[in-house]
């Protein structure tokens, strides 16, 4: 079956952050934006590893089993720089090697061929998506200034978008597979669609401060 074409745009979406950070801030740049730099590469890298595996292999589901905490991980760093304080920053900065060894012990005490899927991955997703939360409900409350001219804020946004598709999507999957594949396909097509979205927001939140100041 061919690829739709909506999954290679998004994973072209995945290096518009990329683009805008090096074309409009060039570097040195902030902090953050490194940040998201480096999440999308890896994002990018990981899709690019998926489909060589499966081309190679013919099946590639086990590389999640690395890359999906990587990435993880990377997000909850990047989350770390938009804390309203080092409190805060360190606590999300703790979080990042707790939660890879706590990964790695379980993916090596139960078959990860079962358990990732049924519940590692879930509990990932399920963990960046109530990060992600935190930090934007929190910075809302404490912003002062108008939320769409903050780059914390389209960033989140964007990276809510993106993980809230990989809890939701999965769980349908696991429960219509068997009677509803249709639908299955259906979901994943859009989850491509809101991806291109989510990395849109994301991009836009890495340059909307210095389009502003010019």
């Amino acid at each position: 079956m061919a690829i739709p074409v909506v999954l290679y745009a998004k994973f072209a979406s995945q290096a518009i952050p990329i683009v805008g950070a090096l074309v409009v801030w060039g570097r040195p740049m902030p902090a953050p934006y490194r940040r998201v730099i480096w999440l999308c590469g890896l994002l990018l890298a990981a899709d690019a590893l998926d489909l060589v595996i499966a081309v190679l292999e013919g099946n590639n589901l086990f590389t999640s089993y690395v890359t999906l905490p990587v990435e993880v991980a990377l997000s909850l760093w990047l989350l770390a720089a938009f804390q309203p304080n080092q409190q805060l920053r360190l606590t999300y900065g703790i979080v990042v090697p707790l939660m890879l060894g706590a990964t790695a012990v379980a993916l090596a005490a139960t078959t990860p061929a079962v358990s990732f899927d049924l519940w590692v991955s879930p509990l990932l997703c399920l963990l960046i998506l109530a990060a992600v939360a935190h930090t934007l409900v929190h910075r809302s409350l404490l912003s002062r200034t108008r939320l769409a001219g903050e780059d914390w804020f389209w960033i989140c946004l964007g990276l809510a978008v993106h993980w809230g598709g990989l809890v939701a999507v999965p769980a349908f999957h696991r429960a219509y597979i068997d009677t509803h594949v249709e639908w299955v396909r259906l979901a994943y097509l859009v989850k491509a669609w809101t991806n291109i979205g989510a990395f849109i927001m994301i991009g836009w939140g890495v340059v909307c401060q210095r389009v502003a100041a010019r």
